[in-house]
């Protein structure tokens, strides 16, 4: 007998080690009980960005960084959350156990997904400010303009570190209109200067690739330096000031690429 309960026990702990592998979101879910929401939210960011997540986990994921969200008050975010779960499980059901409040922001925003799913729109088209050289941060933000955007199609950024085959994928939303914005999470620990490779594209519901720019193929070049003051030993904080985007922002050639097409239109900005 004490074998049998021995072995649930195990078997138990086994499948919570599975769903919950991903440090980033366990750290998340303590933060989520002890009411630290905005420490959670940072904490979830980079959970989605680790290369062993799968879709159950996503699925944990998107659904938390949701919950957090409509608490806040915050029900746009918490509606981008929502689709982002829906795109890998149209069938999801919420449990009716949940706050009355989500369980019907969830259901509301179900019923408006599977309706976009037959809505005919043009192929996308993209274009967006390529950042070509960076100083070290935690995360490197990118900014686009989507058309032809809604519920049914995903937008993401796919990057990998010069040398590697696979491409990771970052998440990247609406925020008004056409415009999206994203972010390339840094790896830690770095004590040298590195390179990356990105691009943006576009999946359906089926997860076909709609459009992309550049390419997989012919990715742009992100050139990432050590600031020679900078600690190795910790992980540099996300700066929102402004004036530091002056200096490692610029603007150049931005482009659209629309699978199918045919022909790209390049447009040409300076700043």
């Amino acid at each position: 007998m004490k074998r049998i309960i021995s072995l649930v026990l195990i078997m138990s702990f086994m499948n919570t080690s599975l769903l919950f592998a991903n440090d980033y979101y366990n750290k998340a879910r303590r933060l989520y009980d002890t009411v630290e929401y905005n420490e959670a939210l940072e904490a979830l960011e980079d959970a989605t960005s680790r290369e062993e997540n799968d879709k159950k986990t996503l699925i944990e994921i998107y659904y938390l960084k949701a919950k957090i969200y409509a608490i806040l008050g915050k029900e746009k975010d918490a509606k981008k959350q929502f689709v982002k779960l829906l795109f890998l499980d149209n069938e999801y059901k919420i449990s009716e156990d949940e706050s009355p409040k989500i369980v019907k922001f969830f259901k509301e925003t179900k019923k408006k997904f599977i309706e976009s799913l037959t809505v005919k729109l043009n192929t996308p088209e993209i274009i967006f400010e390529a950042v070509r050289n960076v100083k070290y941060q935690k995360r490197v933000k990118i900014k686009a303009i989507i058309s032809s955007m809604n519920e049914s199609r995903n937008a993401k950024i796919y990057y990998r570190r010069i040398g590697s085959s696979k491409y990771l994928q970052s998440d990247i939303y609406q925020s008004e209109g056409d415009n999206f914005e994203g972010n390339i999470p840094l790896p830690l620990n770095i004590d040298r200067d590195f390179a990356l490779e990105y691009y943006i594209g576009v999946v359906d519901f089926s997860g076909k690739m709609i459009a992309h720019y550049p390419s997989a193929e012919e990715p742009l070049i992100l050139s990432v330096t050590l600031s020679k003051k900078q600690d190795k030993k910790n992980s540099p904080e996300i700066s929102d000031n402004s004036s530091i985007l002056n200096e490692w922002w610029f603007w150049t050639v931005v482009g659209v690429v629309v699978i199918g097409a045919g022909a790209g239109t390049y447009f040409a900005v300076s700043k």
